[in-house]
């Protein structure tokens, strides 16, 4: 926050809106999620293929399984996928998640 707010970026204003995005999620997901659960957005994926927000949906009392699944976005795998031959269109976005079930029902216990 203390950088989007500086004039060290040319458009402040992006870093804002971004940082704003940010926290609407944590609070949509706050009323969703277990207390007992974590919501870790951010670099905490680092698969090369996400290209944008990315996330990972926690349980910290499975330790090192603590994982229940994640994804983001991913629209330059999208653009890559493409038929040959044919533009993408401009307008193209991708978004990705998987969940584990099992880690899932076993956070829940």
């Amino acid at each position: 926050e203390k950088l989007a707010g500086s004039k060290a970026l040319a458009k402040p204003e992006v870093a804002q809106a971004a940082i704003a995005n940010a926290k609407a999620r944590s609070e949509a997901l706050a009323g969703v999620l277990p207390k007992d659960f974590a919501f870790a957005p951010g670099l905490g994926r680092s698969v090369s293929y996400y290209d944008g927000f990315v996330f990972e949906l926690e349980a910290p009392a499975l330790g090192d399984r603590a994982s229940l699944g994640g994804g983001g976005r991913d629209d330059g795998l999208a653009r890559a996928l493409w038929p040959a031959g044919k533009s993408a269109p401009a307008s193209l976005r991708a978004a990705g998640f998987a969940l584990r079930p099992q880690r899932i029902a076993e956070a829940s216990r």
